[in-house]
């Protein structure tokens, strides 16, 4: 348990959060441990000081206009019951999180700065993607940028950011739910799959069709090169642990990921 910091008598963490499991997918190897996303540091009164990816920061503990730099981070914030004023997202959320969102000014990501966050004179800035502008999001209001990819580690993410604004009941609360259900869901998959196997064809209007590994090569701020769960993949295969196809294993670990063409189709072992 290394996300807990004590200042005095002051426990700044949420005390039950645990790293997340190396869960081995087999024939691949065990992915490596979330790293930390944030640290909160100390108690200043109103405010707390924060370590995050770019040093330390300053921000209110009761913040009353976030905005999210991403979609996960807006997810984030809805699952602590926490409204932000906006969110830079990359397209229309998806009814459920749209539902929720209500209210939300959601903006498209833009080169640079999005100059409407400034308009929503926002008192705290958060999130993992569109951060290569942090120096002026900075500007704008404090800024927390995450240790690591928070769509893939949002298990890691969430209780983090809750321990900063003293939401841990409702992080445990949410993530507890979510194991819940994914153990209703692993015993319903395993009763009509068996030991099948999966595999995943991912299709992005920029770059088409790729088959997708579990994970890849790589490393996240402060964590030593491991092999990383892969975010479109890490539901399926780490979380309710399917069984990958043969032709995954052709995949090389830097890459995550291959262009899939119509050469592949014949080769397809998966059951599904």
């Amino acid at each position: 348990m290394n996300n807990i910091v004590r200042v005095g008598a002051l426990l700044l963490a949420c005390s039950w959060a645990q790293a997340q499991e190396a869960y081995q997918v087999p024939s691949f190897p065990p992915f490596a441990p979330a790293p930390q996303m944030l640290e909160a540091v100390e108690d200043r009164g109103e405010t707390v000081l924060v370590r995050h990816a770019r040093g330390e920061t300053e921000v209110p503990k009761n913040p009353q206009r976030i905005v999210a730099t991403d979609d996960a981070a807006l997810e984030m914030l809805l699952s602590l019951g926490l409204k932000p004023v906006g969110a830079l997202t990359f397209s229309e959320p998806v009814e459920v999180i749209r539902d929720m969102a209500a209210g939300v000014t959601l903006l498209p990501v833009a080169d640079g700065v999005n100059l409407a966050v400034l308009t929503l004179q926002p008192d705290l800035i958060v999130g993992w993607y569109n951060m290569e502008n942090y120096a002026q999001l900075g500007q704008i209001a404090p800024t927390l940028d995450f240790m690591g990819n928070s769509a893939t580690y949002w298990q890691q993410a969430t209780p983090d950011f809750a321990a900063v604004l003293g939401k841990c009941v409702r992080a445990e609360n949410f993530v507890g739910d979510y194991n819940v259900k994914l153990e209703q869901a692993q015993a319903r998959l395993d009763a009509v799959m068996g030991d099948s196997t999966v595999s995943v064809i991912r299709a992005l209007p920029s770059e088409g069709l790729s088959l997708t590994a579990p994970g890849y090569e790589g490393s996240t701020f402060g964590q030593a090169k491991g092999y990383i769960p892969y975010q479109p993949t890490k539901w399926l295969y780490h979380d309710l642990r399917r069984l990958p196809g043969p032709e995954v294993r052709e995949i090389p670990l830097a890459a995550g990921r291959l262009p899939f063409t119509g050469e592949f189709f014949p080769r397809l072992q998966a059951d599904y």
